[in-house]
């Protein structure tokens, strides 16, 4: 006898919702729409505005402006612009672009005439990022050193600075616009210019001549003097002529001797201060560092100048001329 199948238990008739519950539920869902909704706002405003600020406030259309701070003295506008051109990069880039900096910084250290790069920063001027502020320590140019027919400048050490100049450019490097001295040429060198900007030149010679010019810096009655021959150096060709012979700005030579500071054979030779004293003697009576003579030999106890020679006053060599002497 086949089974009877059970019958199922009759639904229990749903409960109507309490209302209170009812508009706390409502509430609740309107509270995470509107919650969600803003969420959804920020993250597409903040989408959009990182996007402006990344295309159209970030990225300057214009060239960079480029400040080089702590400028020294010595540096002239030509050089500034020179720099400035290495420092500015080639296109757009963001003001967040740290790469850049690093880069910049990079192009800069190799540059000869940086001996330290200090910081390379975003700044602003007229908008955020569109100026870059380089702070660098510099070599500064102490002479001229002539080989051939053209000249280099050269640091303190001999490291060479600049590509090659003519007889022509010599008189605007070698004055400042009042018609100061400011750079002296070093001639008579034996080594061979170094193939490259920011390779030391080598030489005993190049080193006494800048040692020389050292010595002369600041020196209100050395002003006169303009150039230092090392061609002699160490008496390699005659061992009686001097060793070093200055030029002045009248044409004229003043017989050194010894590099500075070589005091070891005084008796040979008076000492470095003995001669500077003889020189600002001269200066001072005269009005010339070369005493008005074609030259003047201030190696030994006592000034000598070409025998029997009655000297007469010469108009200094001028601006336009002194280099080819």
């Amino acid at each position: 006898m086949p089974k009877s199948k059970k019958a199922k238990p009759a639904k229990k008739p749903r409960q109507p919702m309490n209302p209170e519950r009812k508009r706390k539920l409502i509430k609740i869902s309107i509270h995470l729409t509107l919650a969600v909704t803003l969420l959804g706002g920020l993250g597409a405003g903040y989408f959009y505005a990182d996007r402006f600020v990344d295309q159209r406030v970030a990225f300057n259309a214009q060239p960079l402006i480029i400040v080089v701070k702590n400028r020294p003295p010595w540096m002239n506008r030509f050089l500034v612009e020179q720099i400035a051109a290495i420092a500015r990069p080639v296109g757009a880039h963001s003001s967040f672009d740290h790469q850049m900096l690093v880069e910049t910084a990079e192009l800069l250290a190799r540059n000869p005439w940086i001996s330290d790069v200090r910081s390379v920063r975003r700044a602003y001027t007229h908008k955020p990022g569109d100026t870059l502020e380089i702070d660098c320590d510099y070599r500064a140019p102490v002479a001229l050193v002539k080989y051939g027919a053209f000249y280099w400048l050269v640091d303190e050490k001999g490291v060479r600075l600049s590509d090659r100049f003519t007889d022509q450019d010599v008189p605007n490097i070698q004055f400042d616009p009042e018609g100061h001295t400011r750079i002296r040429v070093i001639e008579g060198v034996q080594q061979t210019v170094p193939q490259l900007a920011g390779d030391p030149w080598r030489g005993a010679d190049l080193r006494a001549g800048l040692q020389m010019i050292g010595y002369l810096f600041d020196k209100p009655y050395a002003e006169q003097i303009l150039r230092v021959n090392v061609a002699n150096y160490g008496g390699r060709v005659d061992s009686k002529d001097p060793r070093l012979v200055l030029g002045t700005s009248f044409g004229t030579q003043i017989w050194w001797g010894r590099q500075p500071g070589d005091d070891v054979d005084s008796f040979i030779e008076v000492s470095t201060a003995r001669k500077f004293y003889y020189l600002r003697t001269i200066f001072d009576q005269t009005g010339r560092v070369d005493g008005k003579h074609k030259w003047i030999d201030v190696r030994f106890d006592k000034p000598t100048c070409p025998p029997d020679e009655d000297p007469q006053p010469a108009a200094p060599v001028s601006k336009t001329s002194r280099a080819t002497h």
